[in-house]
């Protein structure tokens, strides 16, 4: 019995630690095809991006980004695995630069759905630098926040290196932060029509069409209006799915007609 319950412990503490996701590779030593593993790219497609094992802050390996272009730009790029609770957040890390010209330099972070960005474009780093720590500080706003994205860049010509990266929350490191959990709503768990509307067929006639064009005013009106669908209470893109097929069933009258 004593070993079946200490199992149950055991599988419980998992559970309950493993929801918190591990931010990885910030330091670029986990390699995979001569690239930093979960990282992409983004940007320019001819931009060269490698790891470099020779030129590196720490450790045995850093990022090149080089770029032959003069528009243009090309970089790395890392989705957070979590939203954050609190009220700002760092990115901090070591860049190294040579001959950046019709362009800078710099490391970058996105909140989504545009809610802050910064790419160090006014710091204007360019020509020809050595190792150097640059930070980024973002205002949170966990509520609102669908991810949070970050990287280097490289806008124009020349060559960039990046290494050993830090992100704190409210001055705190990463891995110390709490997770911002949204509250589930009703609507949240309504999930009968998460594989499409059901509806198949559409009844055109005379009278059927202006059925679906006050329907939709009505439906319209309230989704942005009514305070229980605001408060979500109600997933009313799906209400619509259900209360659509019952249209040729209405009564024609002033009391039922829409």
């Amino acid at each position: 019995m004593k070993k079946y319950f200490a199992l149950l412990v055991m599988l419980w503490g998992m559970a309950v630690f493993g929801q918190k996701k591990k931010v990885q590779n910030l330091n670029f030593e986990t390699v995979e095809n001569n690239f930093p593993a979960v990282w992409k790219t983004i940007g320019s497609s001819s931009g060269k991006i490698a790891t470099d094992h020779q030129e590196k802050q720490e450790g045995q390996s850093s990022v090149a980004i080089e770029s032959s272009e003069v528009s243009g730009f090309s970089g790395l790029i890392y989705k957070l695995p979590d939203n954050y609770l609190g009220k700002k957040i760092t990115l901090s890390g070591y860049i190294k630069t040579e001959n950046i010209s019709d362009g800078f330099a710099g490391l970058w972070m996105r909140i989504d759905p545009e809610i802050a960005f910064d790419n160090m474009q006014k710091v204007g780093l360019k020509g020809t630098n050595d190792w150097k720590k640059y930070e980024i500080t973002l205002n949170l706003s966990p509520e609102n926040t669908k991810q949070i994205v970050i990287g280097a860049l490289l806008s124009g010509k020349g060559k960039m290196w990046v290494d050993n990266l830090t992100i704190t929350v409210d001055g705190k490191e990463i891995e110390e932060a709490k997770v911002f959990e949204k509250q589930l709503t009703r609507a949240d768990l309504d999930h009968e029509f998460d594989g499409g509307s059901k509806i198949t067929t559409t009844n055109l006639d005379k009278n059927n069409i202006e059925n679906i064009k006050n329907l939709g005013l009505i439906w319209g009106y309230l989704k942005y209006y009514h305070p229980n669908v605001a408060a979500g209470n109600f997933n009313w893109d799906y209400e619509l799915f259900r209360i659509y097929p019952k249209l040729p069933t209405l009564q024609q009258s002033k009391e039922t007609r829409f």
